[in-house]
């Protein structure tokens, strides 16, 4: 079914469409979840290589969300346009149960997304204090100081410019 469709949506087509773009989401919703699970794993096991794939993961499946977000969208429009035709339908239970495993994986997600909020800010919490505590043990920097600069505690100075 398309936005631009003009002929009468038919209740059939429209429940297995509906029921169909609310699964769809649920299964990318679930998909972005068990990627927020692993980068956790990641996180609690000090694995730079999970959490870079994490990210990766999370964009690609963010794109395919988005996409069947507008889906979803587009189908709703479509159906208001015809309202009087559904209207004089009752919601089948396959769509109200699909509506609601939704509903329910975004619930989830907004859990799942707290919590891995928290983690990530403990984990640079972390790393923030044991890299002080590394620097706050270091007298003088690594440098190059020749005599000439000897003078100039900046002269010299390593600099690791990649972030």
């Amino acid at each position: 079914m398309t936005q631009d469709r003009t002929a009468a949506v038919t209740i059939p087509e429209w429940t297995a469409e509906l029921e169909d773009a609310f699964d769809a989401e649920a299964r990318q919703i679930d998909t972005l979840i068990g990627i927020l699970r692993s980068q956790r794993d990641g996180v609690a096991r000090h694995e730079v290589g999970p959490i870079q794939d994490s990210v990766y993961a999370i964009h690609r499946v963010l794109l395919t969300l988005d996409e069947a977000r507008k889906r979803r969208r587009t189908l709703l429009d479509v159906l208001d346009d015809h309202e009087t035709d559904v209207a004089n339908s009752a919601t089948p239970d396959r769509v109200r149960h699909s509506k609601q495993r939704l509903i329910t994986a975004a619930q989830t997600l907004e859990t799942e997304l707290s919590l891995s909020r928290r983690v990530l800010e403990s984990a640079l919490s972390s790393t923030d204090d044991e890299l002080r505590s590394v620097l706050d043990g270091i007298e003088e920097s690594a440098t190059y100081a020749s005599e000439a600069g000897a003078g100039d505690p900046r002269a010299g100075r390593l600099v690791d410019r990649q972030v």
